[in-house]
């Protein structure tokens, strides 16, 4: 409990003080990316969370890692104006994920 009583403490120091620069919180043992705070659209966090997940299915299932290769970064969900938005942040949330497992292993 203490663990978490400082880890609250340290983020809220850093969420006081200015912009979020961690890339990631551990809870419990468990790796999370965090998601950049910014001016983005929602299509961009949306992609961010797809991102996120596709990136965990392909290094689950053994696959090279490439966002390229889902059919959700090729043909997203969201308006032709918002397409660039989402897939930008389909690529940052998959990209933290490949690059922390690639690194942490």
């Amino acid at each position: 409990m203490r663990n978490r009583t400082a880890i609250a403490w340290i983020i809220g120091l850093t969420l006081a003080s200015g912009p979020v620069t961690m890339t990631a919180i551990a809870q419990e043992g468990q790796w999370e990316p965090v998601e950049p705070q910014g001016q983005w659209s929602q299509a961009w966090h949306q992609g961010f969370h797809e991102g996120v997940e596709a990136a965990r299915h392909d290094l689950d299932a053994g696959r090279q890692p490439d966002p390229e290769h889902h059919e959700k970064f090729r043909h997203p969900d969201v308006g032709p104006e918002l397409r660039h938005d989402f897939r930008e942040g389909f690529r940052r949330g998959y990209n933290m994920v490949v690059d922390h497992r690639m690194h942490h292993q």
